[in-house]
């Protein structure tokens, strides 16, 4: 009964997501059916024209800071297939994995290192490589704030006796002819006074307020795109809302609508949701849920999962929370 009440009463904003999203499949845009959707596994890079001098310059000023009072005097250097001379620690790399190369940017307030690596090995295994090989020299995972849907995102560590900050950074590698691998990257930045390892910036996530939203990732293998959310003045997908909320993404899966459901929904229930009613036909799952926010005030949630554009490759998800 409540998933009919509740779906009368959020019908309006969802058709207005519904009808923006289907806009971009309008008679103005192009036929996806005409476009071919696998991309081709290689790009393309080209130098036209100029000298090497000419390059240089043009390379450094796409790379360095550009915003109004930026430094001028950043110095950018890139290593083709090796690491920078100096670097604070070792960098570790897993078995069957090749160094595409490096770059250094460093200039005022900033020295940061950047390493490309194409590896044989899957996601998972190259994230356990680096969780074990960064703590034993040194570095501490650290937690980020996250909520609503997320794509992939960095692991972050940080290591206060070098005073660095890391990123791993983990894909599929759709570069390789078979689509097999991992693309690494490493973004390493010396100096935490502006990282995320800074003393106030963990203080500050710290005593941030619990968001309503749990972080919710996506099946191994599938794109997110277009993803946002809001409520309650802001919050952009939870934040600190504690009344109302949502959240949305367009999801590029293999799965089914019931098998994406069932998938988030174990996330919500590991967040301490509760199931109320759940529903599944061929054209829409969806669950609801019982759940409290920060103040232990009852509210309830809806997950709804629906064919998106270029249907079946595509689904449209939505989650929303509001006090009951």
């Amino acid at each position: 009964m409540y998933v009919k009440m509740f779906l009368r009463k959020q019908l309006l904003s969802l058709g207005l997501i519904a009808t923006l999203v289907l806009a971009a499949c309008s008679s103005n845009a192009p036929d996806p059916t005409a476009i071919d959707p696998t991309p081709p596994a290689e790009g393309s890079f080209e130098v036209i024209g100029g000298t090497d001098e000419q390059l240089v310059e043009l390379v450094t000023r796409l790379m360095s800071p550009y915003y109004p009072g930026a430094p001028t005097d950043t110095q950018v250097e890139l290593f083709v297939g090796t690491l920078p001379d100096q670097l604070a620690f070792e960098i570790p790399l897993p078995t069957d994995t090749r160094l595409i190369g490096s770059m250094t940017t460093i200039g005022r307030n900033q020295n940061f290192t950047q390493v490309v690596m194409q590896s044989a090995a899957s996601l998972q295994e190259v994230n356990d490589f680096y969780d074990a090989e960064l703590a034993d020299l040194g570095f501490a995972s650290q937690e980020q704030p996250a909520s609503g849907f997320v794509p992939q995102s960095p692991n972050w560590y940080c290591s206060e006796a070098n005073d660095l900050f890391l990123q791993l950074l983990v894909a599929e590698d759709a570069r390789t002819a078979s689509n097999t691998g991992t693309e690494i990257q490493l973004h390493i930045q010396a100096d935490l006074e502006y990282s995320p390892c800074s003393m106030e910036n963990q203080q500050a996530v710290a005593n941030m307020p619990t968001p309503l939203l749990p972080a919710l990732s996506p099946p191994p293998g599938s794109v997110m795109r277009d993803t946002g959310g809001g409520g309650c003045g802001g919050g952009g997908g939870g934040g600190g809302c504690g009344t109302t909320t949502y959240t949305h993404t367009m999801l590029e899966a293999e799965q089914s609508l019931k098998e994406l459901s069932d998938y988030f929904s174990v996330q919500l229930l590991d967040a301490g949701w509760e199931i109320d009613e759940e529903s599944h036909t061929e054209m829409v799952s969806q669950v609801s849920w019982d759940l409290s926010n920060q103040d232990n005030e009852p509210m309830r949630g809806m997950l709804l999962v629906i064919p998106g554009p270029n249907y079946p490759d595509t689904k449209f998800i939505y989650l929303y929370v509001n006090l009951k």
